[in-house]
Protein backbone atom coordinates (compact mmCIF):
# COMPACT_ATOMS: atom_id res chain seq x y z
CA UNK A 1 0.00 0.00 0.00
CA UNK A 2 2.92 2.55 1.05
CA UNK A 3 3.92 1.89 -2.81
CA UNK A 4 0.75 2.81 -3.67
CA UNK A 5 0.44 5.86 -1.53
CA UNK A 6 3.75 7.53 -2.87
CA UNK A 7 2.72 6.23 -6.87
CA UNK A 8 -0.32 7.95 -6.15
CA UNK A 9 0.76 11.51 -4.27
CA UNK A 10 3.25 11.81 -7.51
CA UNK A 11 0.11 11.73 -9.82
CA UNK A 12 1.25 8.14 -11.45
CA UNK A 13 -2.36 6.80 -11.14
CA UNK A 14 -1.83 3.61 -12.80
CA UNK A 15 1.24 2.76 -11.02
CA UNK A 16 -0.68 3.50 -7.71
CA UNK A 17 -3.64 1.48 -9.19
CA UNK A 18 -0.85 -1.74 -9.68
CA UNK A 19 -0.12 -1.30 -6.14
CA UNK A 20 -3.74 -1.29 -4.66
CA UNK A 21 -4.70 -4.13 -6.95
CA UNK A 22 -1.82 -6.03 -5.31
CA UNK A 23 -2.80 -4.92 -2.00
CA UNK A 24 -6.16 -6.08 -2.73
CA UNK A 25 -5.36 -9.36 -3.71
CA UNK A 26 -3.33 -9.98 -0.18
CA UNK A 27 -5.94 -8.55 1.70
CA UNK A 28 -8.23 -11.03 0.29
CA UNK A 29 -6.52 -13.81 0.80
CA UNK A 30 -6.39 -12.95 4.91
CA UNK A 31 -10.07 -11.82 4.51
CA UNK A 32 -8.78 -8.55 5.96
CA UNK A 33 -11.79 -6.58 5.20
CA UNK A 34 -10.55 -2.91 6.60
CA UNK A 35 -7.45 -3.63 4.49
CA UNK A 36 -9.70 -4.53 1.34
CA UNK A 37 -11.92 -1.29 1.99
CA UNK A 38 -8.44 0.86 1.71
CA UNK A 39 -7.21 -0.73 -1.12
CA UNK A 40 -10.73 -0.43 -3.21
CA UNK A 41 -11.12 3.55 -2.12
CA UNK A 42 -7.36 3.73 -3.21
CA UNK A 43 -7.92 2.42 -6.27
CA UNK A 44 -11.44 3.99 -6.86
CA UNK A 45 -9.13 7.88 -5.86
CA UNK A 46 -6.59 6.38 -8.30
CA UNK A 47 -9.58 5.79 -11.18
CA UNK A 48 -11.00 9.00 -10.78
CA UNK A 49 -7.37 10.93 -10.91
CA UNK A 50 -7.26 8.96 -14.37
CA UNK A 51 -10.85 10.23 -15.53
CA UNK A 52 -12.11 6.84 -15.47
CA UNK A 53 -15.24 6.98 -13.93
CA UNK A 54 -16.87 3.65 -14.13
CA UNK A 55 -14.44 2.06 -12.92
CA UNK A 56 -14.38 4.16 -9.93
CA UNK A 57 -17.91 3.37 -9.33
CA UNK A 58 -17.02 -0.53 -9.84
CA UNK A 59 -14.27 -0.05 -7.30
CA UNK A 60 -16.71 1.50 -4.78
CA UNK A 61 -19.23 -1.01 -5.40
CA UNK A 62 -17.27 -3.47 -3.97
CA UNK A 63 -16.04 -1.45 -1.29
CA UNK A 64 -20.00 -0.87 -0.19
CA UNK A 65 -20.59 -4.75 -0.37
CA UNK A 66 -17.32 -5.48 1.73
CA UNK A 67 -19.07 -2.83 3.69
CA UNK A 68 -22.32 -4.12 3.87
CA UNK A 69 -22.20 -6.87 6.83
CA UNK A 70 -19.90 -4.16 8.97
CA UNK A 71 -20.76 -1.48 10.40
CA UNK A 72 -17.72 1.17 9.76
CA UNK A 73 -19.97 4.53 8.90
CA UNK A 74 -17.04 6.70 8.51
CA UNK A 75 -15.19 4.35 5.71
CA UNK A 76 -18.83 3.90 4.43
CA UNK A 77 -19.33 8.15 4.28
CA UNK A 78 -16.18 8.27 2.13
CA UNK A 79 -16.73 5.61 0.04
CA UNK A 80 -20.58 7.14 -0.93
CA UNK A 81 -18.86 10.78 -0.56
CA UNK A 82 -16.48 9.05 -3.73
CA UNK A 83 -19.47 7.50 -5.34
CA UNK A 84 -20.89 11.06 -5.67
CA UNK A 85 -18.18 12.45 -7.02
CA UNK A 86 -17.59 9.91 -9.60
CA UNK A 87 -21.71 10.22 -10.24
CA UNK A 88 -20.72 14.25 -11.05
CA UNK A 89 -17.82 13.35 -12.88
CA UNK A 90 -19.80 11.10 -15.00
CA UNK A 91 -22.47 13.34 -15.25
CA UNK A 92 -24.93 11.37 -13.32
CA UNK A 93 -25.59 14.45 -11.03
CA UNK A 94 -28.92 13.35 -10.32
CA UNK A 95 -27.58 10.15 -8.88
CA UNK A 96 -24.88 12.14 -6.95
CA UNK A 97 -27.51 14.75 -5.84
CA UNK A 98 -29.67 11.85 -4.31
CA UNK A 99 -26.27 10.64 -2.47
CA UNK A 100 -25.21 14.05 -1.45
CA UNK A 101 -28.52 14.65 0.15
CA UNK A 102 -28.15 12.05 1.92
CA UNK A 103 -25.13 12.45 3.45
CA UNK A 104 -25.46 15.72 4.06
CA UNK A 105 -28.89 14.52 6.27
CA UNK A 106 -26.89 12.16 8.14
CA UNK A 107 -25.55 12.80 11.48
CA UNK A 108 -22.33 11.72 12.86
CA UNK A 109 -20.30 12.62 9.88
CA UNK A 110 -16.79 14.31 10.65
CA UNK A 111 -16.74 17.78 9.72
CA UNK A 112 -14.83 16.73 6.98
CA UNK A 113 -16.97 14.43 5.55
CA UNK A 114 -19.36 17.11 5.28
CA UNK A 115 -17.84 19.65 3.86
CA UNK A 116 -16.52 17.60 0.98
CA UNK A 117 -20.48 17.12 0.24
CA UNK A 118 -21.49 20.34 0.75
CA UNK A 119 -18.94 21.46 -1.56
CA UNK A 120 -19.76 18.88 -4.17
CA UNK A 121 -23.70 19.39 -3.44
CA UNK A 122 -23.38 23.38 -4.70
CA UNK A 123 -21.27 22.05 -7.42
CA UNK A 124 -23.74 19.26 -8.30
CA UNK A 125 -26.93 22.43 -8.09
CA UNK A 126 -24.95 24.62 -10.67
CA UNK A 127 -24.07 21.59 -13.08
CA UNK A 128 -27.89 20.76 -12.84
CA UNK A 129 -28.50 24.69 -13.32
CA UNK A 130 -26.60 24.58 -16.55
CA UNK A 131 -28.22 21.92 -17.89
CA UNK A 132 -31.45 23.50 -17.72
CA UNK A 133 -30.65 26.06 -19.45
CA UNK A 134 -29.00 24.87 -22.45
Amino acid sequence: MAMGMRAYADDRYLEARGYFEQALVQYRSIDNFEGQLYALVDLADSALGQGEYTAARTYLADAKRVLADRNSSLIAAHVNLLLAYADLQAGDDANAVKRLDTLIAASGNTANIMRSALFARTQAAFDLQAADAD
